[in-house]
């Protein structure tokens, strides 16, 4: 029903949208600056806001808003009409938001990530929804592009809960989707030669190739340095090489 993008490291997809308001009456209050304009859609008033989260080390979920720029288009800036909340202490919520972050993705139009950074809450959200511009440096090659913001939020009725919560603006009538809700999913990139998934090329790599030539184990092209569509003896002694620093695999 959606779809799924695969870029180097990362995986981006849509996720199903909220409830009330309907995605095409939608704008997140979230625009995009560069030295000469500002582009946006919102009407400047904000109708509501939600907080989307939870983000885990390896994977998140945020805003996302779809922009149509003339390219080259050289982003300076994020503007987002929000702010962050807290739901315990004073000592407690203080002491978590000075640490506690979010994280803005640009990708293309075919969701391939252009850029990321991560910044501070306390750096830019207070406490009352006002306008916050988050620095970027970035030239969009590209007629439409993606501005996504994962804030690490928790759900805000909780009794322990932190997070931001972005504004959006209610349209009266139905126009074109501009609004989206993203998951991302991080992988770690493999490292050639390690047969064992350890993440480094040993001893016990080049074993389980010479078994895999004895028949041993089963053959995996994995293990095919010399790309010759199999496992042979080219293959053993090229990792033996690459395990003392004569070789490249």
């Amino acid at each position: 029903m959606y779809d799924i993008i695969f870029n180097g490291m990362y995986l981006f997809s849509e996720d199903y949208w909220l409830s009330h308001p309907d995605q095409d009456r939608t704008i997140w209050m979230i625009r995009a600056v560069s030295d000469t304009t500002e582009v946006g859609y919102d009407d400047g008033n904000m109708d509501g806001s939600w907080s989307i989260g939870r983000r885990g080390v390896d994977h998140g979920r945020g805003s996302a808003m779809l922009f149509e720029v003339t390219p080259p288009f050289k982003l300076t800036a994020v503007k987002v009409y929000g702010k962050y909340y807290c739901n315990n202490t004073q000592d407690f919520c203080s002491a978590l938001l000075e640490n506690q972050t979010f994280i803005v993705f640009v990708l293309d139009s075919k969701m391939n990530l252009i850029k990321m950074k991560e910044f501070k809450y306390t750096d830019y959200f207070t406490e009352n929804f006002s306008w916050v511009t988050i620095p970027l440096d970035v030239t969009i090659n590209d007629t439409e592009f993606y501005i996504l913001i994962d804030t690490n939020s928790s759900a805000p009725y909780a009794d322990w809960c932190s997070g931001i919560r972005i504004a959006y603006d209610e349209r009266s009538s139905p126009e074109e989707v501009r609004s989206y809700v993203f998951n991302w999913v991080k992988f770690e990139k493999p490292v050639r030669g390690d047969l064992d998934g350890d993440g480094n090329v040993t001893i016990n790599d080049m074993t389980m190739v010479a078994y895999m030539i004895t028949g041993k184990m089963k053959p995996d092209l994995g293990a095919d340095f010399n790309n010759n569509g199999r496992i042979d003896i080219g293959d053993l002694a090229k990792i033996a090489y690459y395990i003392v620093g004569k070789a490249k695999l």
